[in-house]
């Protein structure tokens, strides 16, 4: 079908396809390849849709357990409302060229890298979804002058948004939460950068960290983060859960905490992790915690434990 298509062409896909290796490839420029929601998919091998043509269009495909989902190294190209996920390395790969715009894409669950961009520059990824990468949900590498706004990017392992050597790129009103290490990472050269107007909620060690001192030099403005009382509490509850009677207790719970009995927050503990937190009080907790101020700063700044807090009565809990 696309061997027989013109610059300036639709072609598209009228059914679900099972693959094997490389499935569909755009190597003429002009094209639009549209899968009206169908998919494209395999046992973890090959790519499921290469392009290498430029001023191509791909839309409204499913892509799912290829190595690489999507890969494009012709430039100008226009990846909107697209699924990638469960890829075994990355979802969505940009190599080697300029001028894309990548919107309304949901990539999830893809093994190493949701999105990888490499040696681009001045382009625009807007309104798309990231999120259960086991690196970086997306990872910036040797690139410029590229922008990313209104997006969400969370729930990956390490980071929400890396850049390695990377300057002059626009990082503005993304929602960046639950990373797992930092929300944005930067490093090796990565300065000149603007971080503007993020979201920047429940990232498990800097919401932004400057990895290098030359990375260091971005503009940073208001960032929205969670309340410092809400990290310290995660802290706090992430050591109680070392301890093995109390992993027991609070093995499946969803707790409001208290601090000097005024209303912080809640967790929500399953199977003995912690699966959610927030700012808001539950209606449905089972369980009360109550810790005084003084206790959380101890905790915090590492001058007491959780452990001898509980022996000091000063974490107290009861069913609610």
């Amino acid at each position: 079908m696309i061997e027989n298509a013109k610059p300036g062409d639709t072609v598209t896909l009228t059914s679900d396809i099972t693959s094997s290796g490389n499935c569909i490839v755009i190597d003429k420029d002009g094209i639009t390849f549209d899968c009206q929601g169908h998919t494209i998919s395999d046992s973890d091998s090959g790519t499921g849709i290469q392009v290498s043509g430029d001023n191509v269009n791909v839309k409204n495909c499913g892509v799912k357990k290829f190595e690489y989902g999507i890969n494009v190294n012709g430039s100008n190209s226009l990846l909107e409302n697209n699924t990638a996920k469960d890829n075994s390395i990355i979802g969505i790969r940009l190599i080697d060229s300029s001028n894309h715009t990548l919107t309304g894409n949901l990539v999830e669950d893809n093994f190493l890298f949701g999105v990888l961009v490499y040696n681009v520059t001045n382009s625009s990824f807007t309104n798309n979804t990231v999120t259960g990468s086991l690196e970086a949900g997306i990872s910036i590498a040797d690139s410029k002058n590229n922008t990313l706004k209104n997006n969400t990017v969370s729930g990956n392992k390490v980071r929400g948004i890396s850049l390695r050597n990377s300057t002059g790129n626009a990082i503005d009103n993304n929602n960046i939460s639950h990373n797992q290490i930092d929300g944005i990472g930067l490093q090796e050269n990565s300065s000149g950068n603007k971080i503007r107007n993020n979201t920047m909620r429940f990232n498990g060690n800097q919401n932004i960290n400057p990895l290098d001192k030359s990375s260091e030099d971005n503009e940073i403005e208001y960032q929205y983060e969670i309340s410092g009382r809400i990290s310290q509490f995660k802290e706090a509850f992430t050591q109680l859960l070392e301890i093995p009677v109390l992993s027991t207790v609070f093995s499946n719970e969803r707790i409001n905490f208290y601090v000097n009995e005024k209303p912080e927050g809640y967790i929500v503990i399953r199977n003995s992790q912690i699966v959610d937190f927030g700012e808001d009080e539950l209606s449905d907790q089972s369980m009360n915690v109550h810790i005084t101020e003084e206790a959380i700063d101890k905790i915090a700044k590492g001058e007491t434990t959780v452990e001898e807090a509980l022996k000091d009565g000063e974490i107290r809990y009861e069913g609610a």
